[in-house]
């Protein structure tokens, strides 16, 4: 739980000699950045060749993070950090006062924060090396703060909310950070705390680049990061999974030492309707989603509220699926939907319908748009109206869904061949991507997949809206097979060398090499011969998938001998043959320390780290710059071997002539 140390209210006007004629800023959809303590807001836009950033007008307030747009008062929080050890939540008002509101756990180390959906919370997420954290900070005034916080095991990886900063998006009430070391956008549930979804996006950033997110009016997620003078903006659409643009440009800031992000969104309502792909076809059964988003506390501007939906001709409501909205709803058995008394709840919910494709329907590229009516604030809501948006759509504005109808295919798309591997299970789905398709199995069940184990025919009965057919789906197995031959022994400084022998049905289009765990080396194809350079003992694994996912691997070890030569006379009279005595290995090889002792143990020569065949690290014959007197001498030597750095220890004698 989050920790509240004290309540008290801090206030100091940043602008004590300038008279604040307007607000500075005004919630339209933009994103307001912090770096530094300096506060932008960013109006690039896509398709700009440069980075725009307006400063706004505000003394710099030192270390903050976390920061969060709070839609009802119009301000901005975070977590002052200026106090070391100590950690203050902050509230910045559009008029330039920078308050002190409380102070939390100090404890608490920020990354990220945003604001939740319902005003109430700056939700903050922490990591630990077990266990991910979102906080949730109460900043409601004029009440007992209410802070809780959800902890989920994160399985020992940082990853999933470390590194980065995330943001609300208020049209799903879902979480979303960007983490830049691994190209990850994660999905995080507020309700739950947990990792929903991560999706690999190749933006620019480097490895070290902290960003800051937020988001657009259309749902597109910005991550903006600056590292030196360079600064980054890419826009992202989520839904559609677009990398709509990158901008990189110069920007000279009078602070960087971190940057921090969060969206300015405003509005009351929205709407979005939303099909399961752009492309129906007569006889098709489908659903279509209308989602509502209701931000407002208090009642809408408005009175008798209908919701309307109207379909091509030819496209038939046949059911509505879900409704938790209510009202009086008409329209089943055509193609347009009302529902009279729409009174939608705060939150988020949809209404799901189950739709048919009739062959009256006309082929050609159509449209629908949900609009709902009833509306009184004219300036607001244009003739009284909102229409619904397309969530797929990262264009400004309020776009109609669109798709196109084709003529059935008379189920000439159903797969009905299959390969099972070996050792492995197979999800047989006929209708796999394709909605609208009714399946019945031989044995009378209706499951969508079937789980199969071994080959052989499988009898199923598939509908569409206008026909049935059986189909006959043969399941063939799938011969994969590799070996890459016997364990090796190898002199260290020797390549390890590994042909591979595969035995397959199916073309084999990945290869990966791994050494001791590490992926060395993928390849899609001529990749069957490996060699390398093994600094310890190894172990080699090839895992080969062919073009129907079918995985095979082996496995070998190759074991190292370190051979080294120490001769066992040496004679230091600078004739230029054999005047030093030096350790020689076949490779050179890392030492601790090499060291010289007479017969009754005393040390007259140490060298401390150094590499074996390095005749400038031997011995010359001397001890403390005089010669040493002919004789027998004990020699040591500590090899650190392979990259574990383990030690070994070797001692010997060698005979000294005059």
């Amino acid at each position: 739980m989050i920790r509240i140390c004290a309540y008290s209210l801090f206030t100091f006007l940043l602008f004590s000699n300038i008279t604040q004629a307007q607000p500075l800023w005004s919630c339209d959809g933009s994103m307001i950045i912090a770096v530094g303590g300096d506060f932008y807001i960013n109006r690039t836009q896509v398709g700009d060749n440069t980075i725009n950033f307006e400063a706004l007008p505000i003394p710099n307030v030192g270390l903050i993070n976390a920061i969060g747009y709070r839609r009802s008062d119009n301000c901005i929080y975070g977590i002052d950090q200026n106090i070391p050890g100590v950690q203050r939540i902050f509230k910045l008002s559009p008029d330039g006062e920078y308050n002190i509101v409380r102070e939390i756990d100090g404890a608490l180390q920020p990354h990220a924060g945003t604001v939740s959906f319902d005003d109430n919370y700056l939700v903050v997420p922490s990591v630990s090396d077990s266990m991910n954290i979102l906080y949730f900070i109460d900043i409601r005034e004029n009440t007992v703060p209410q802070s809780y916080s959800i902890s989920v095991p994160n399985g020992g990886t940082y990853a999933t909310y470390g590194g980065t900063d995330f943001a609300l998006d208020v049209y799903t009430n879902q979480l979303h950070g960007y983490h830049p070391a691994e190209r990850v956008f994660s999905t995080i549930s507020p309700e739950s705390g947990l990792v929903t979804n991560r999706e690999s996006v190749s933006l620019i950033y480097g490895d070290n680049y902290r960003p800051g997110v937020a988001f657009l009016n259309n749902q597109v997620l910005v991550s903006f990061t600056g590292e030196g003078d360079n600064s980054l903006l890419g826009f992202y659409h989520l839904n559609s999974g677009t990398l709509v643009d990158e901008v990189v440009d110069v920007v000279n800031y009078p602070n960087l030492n971190f940057t921090d992000a969060c969206s300015c969104i405003d509005f009351d309502i929205a709407i979005q309707q939303s099909l399961p792909g752009d492309t129906l076809r007569h006889c098709q059964r489908i659903t279509s989603t209308i989602r509502v988003v209701n931000r407002s506390s208090s009642p809408l501007p408005g009175d008798n509220f209908t919701l309307r939906d109207s379909f091509p001709a030819g496209v038939i409501i046949e059911e509505v699926l879900y409704n938790p909205y209510p009202g009086e709803v008409s329209g089943i058995g055509t193609n347009i939907l009302q529902i009279n008394n729409f009174d939608p709840d705060f939150g988020i919910d949809s209404i799901v319908l189950s739709l048919t494709v009739t062959e009256a329907a006309a082929l050609g590229n159509h449209e629908v748009q949900a609009v709902m009516n009833g509306f009184t604030n004219l300036l607001e809501y244009p003739e009284g109206r909102l229409l619904s948006n397309n969530p797929r759509n990262y264009q400004d504005g309020e776009l109609p869904t669109p798709f196109t109808i084709l003529g059935s295919d008379s189920l000439s798309t159903v797969v009905t061949e299959y390969y099972l591997c070996e050792e492995d299970t197979l999800q047989l789905n006929p209708v796999a991507g394709q909605p609208g398709f009714t399946l019945t199995w031989a044995d009378g069940s209706n499951e969508v997949s079937r789980l199969i184990t071994q080959s052989g025919y499988y009898e199923a009965m598939i509908s569409d809206a206008c026909i049935t057919r059986t189909f006959s789906l043969l399941v063939e197995d799938v011969y994969l097979d590799v070996d890459i031959g016997a364990d090796q022994t190898i002199l260290f400084g020797q390549a390890a060398e590994f042909i591979a022998a595969i035995d397959n049905d199916f073309p084999v289009i990945d290869y990966s090499w791994i050494v001791n765990d590490s992926l060395l080396l993928n390849c899609t194809e001529d990749c069957d011969i490996y060699s390398f350079l093994p600094e310890e003992n190894s172990s080699l694994v090839l895992v080969v998938i062919d073009q129907n996912d079918c995985v095979a691997s082996d496995e070998a070890r190759v074991r190292l001998e370190f051979p080294f030569f120490a001769p066992n006379v040496f004679s230091p009279n600078n004739d230029g043959r054999n005047d030093q005595f030096y350790i020689q290995s076949s490779g050179d090889l890392a030492f601790k320390n090499f060291r010289i002792f007479d017969r009754w143990g005393g040390l007259l020569f140490e060298q401390k780290e150094g590499f074996t065949n390095d005749i400038s690290l031997g011995w010359d014959g001397t001890s403390q710059f005089k010669d040493a007197p002919q004789g027998a001498y004990i020699w040591d030597i500590t090899l650190v071997l392979g990259r574990n750095g383990e030690e070994q220890h070797f001692s010997g004698g060698v005979t000294l002539l005059r």
